[in-house]
């Protein structure tokens, strides 16, 4: 299942163990990262929010998709395509 989510609030203790961070990323942003490896410091300036972890998230850590986020990186590039 995909779906478009909206956040309350910052999330507070993160399990590290198990995320770092969260980022709030464009469609453009979500879609290229099946072809690169964007730095997290590349993203935030092209209009990439950092939402939780900014102590624990390094700006040249680099990002790629995996699962759902893969697969929506999959769908936002079909729909593109067919438009």
């Amino acid at each position: 299942m995909i779906y478009k989510a909206h956040l309350d609030g910052i999330p507070k203790d993160l399990p590290l163990d198990e995320v770092q961070g969260i980022i709030a990323l464009t469609e453009g942003q979500v879609i290229r990262g099946l072809e690169g490896r964007p730095t997290l410091a590349e993203l935030l300036d092209e209009g990439a929010r950092l939402v939780a972890g900014q102590k624990h998230v390094g700006l040249q850590v680099r990002l790629y998709p995996l699962g759902t986020a893969r697969a929506l990186a999959h769908l936002f590039r079909h729909i593109r395509a067919a438009e």
